[in-house]
């Protein structure tokens, strides 16, 4: 795969040590193996330690400056930050800098001048909204609750719930991929307008599912539940999703699409849009039926 030339050197990032040549986190006998794009951009914010990277210097740079869906590049660094044990809250190793950039942290010591006044600003802006956020967030599940609650009897409520796409493959080097493709997925969906979307909620095809979701949201709401894996075939990766209507346990859609090695290609993109004009088609149906 084309990309930049992997260097030589081992970094350190807080207890791990991260070696480019084989896309993997060491510490302590552990090796935990990065996805290509992840292990580039961290490749990169390594080489530039306590500097700020732009998201367009990380596309040019990882992804050769072609063209991503907008969270692609957010959706690796999340990852990044699960394998690292790291907190985006209150980051020990990547730090997110409003509307500039992502930086690696300065390792084992005291922040630089310009690293300090820049979070000094961040925080203090933070702690100025944190109270008005949190109350804003209560408002929005309360006011999202009570507008599902509210709903005329007959009409109908859209669940979706998504689990951790699995790494069916066989092969433990595409676990981060599977896990990149999984939070891409539920960000995307995530996004879906008036349906509501709850993670690993699903534990397949039982009715203690179900009967969990309409104790929360009543009987009458519409549960889909989207499943996915990743499978390989003549070597390349793809991943397949399926999604079920949780009344009869019926498969409504299914898709197979390929995918590159960072799990988030426009392809993927593309599927979840037919997934969802799907569930679009069918609730127009139920509409007209009801």
């Amino acid at each position: 795969m084309a990309g930049p030339e992997k260097d030589c050197e081992i970094h350190e990032v807080g207890a791990w040590r991260f070696d480019p040549a084989r896309n993997a986190l060491l510490r302590n006998g552990e090796a935990r193996s990065l996805e290509f794009r992840a292990a580039r951009l961290l490749e990169l914010l390594c080489r530039r330690r306590g500097e700020v990277v732009s998201q367009e210097e990380i596309v040019a740079a990882v992804w050769q400056g072609r063209r991503l869906s907008d969270n692609t590049v957010a959706v690796v660094i999340s990852n990044l930050r699960k394998e690292l044990g790291d907190d985006a809250r209150a980051p020990r190793f990547i730090e997110t800098v409003s509307k500039r950039g992502y930086r690696l942290l300065a390792e084992d010591g005291p922040a630089t001048a310009t690293e300090a006044s820049e979070r000094g600003s961040v925080l203090s802006g933070r702690a100025a909204r944190i109270s008005a956020l949190a109350l804003a967030a209560l408002g929005i599940v309360m006011a999202g609750l009570f507008a599902l609650r509210a709903s005329p009897v007959g009409e109908a409520r859209t669940i979706i719930t998504i689990n951790t796409i699995e790494n069916a493959s066989g092969d433990e080097r595409l676990q981060a991929l599977a896990a990149t493709a999984g939070e891409f997925s539920a960000d995307h969906l995530s996004k879906a307008g008036d349906s509501v979307l709850i993670r690993d909620f699903n534990d397949g095809a039982s009715w203690k599912t179900n009967k969990a979701l309409e104790r929360l949201f009543g009987r009458e709401t519409v549960i889909y539940h989207l499943s996915g894996k990743v499978v390989t075939d003549a070597g390349a990766p793809y991943v397949v999703l399926n999604a079920v209507d949780g009344r009869d346990w019926s498969i409504i859609w299914t898709s197979t699409v390929p995918v590159e090695d960072d799990g988030v290609g426009p392809g993927l993109q593309s599927t979840l849009n037919s997934f969802l004009a799907e569930i679009g088609r069918l609730k127009k149906k139920t509409a007209k039926t009801a």
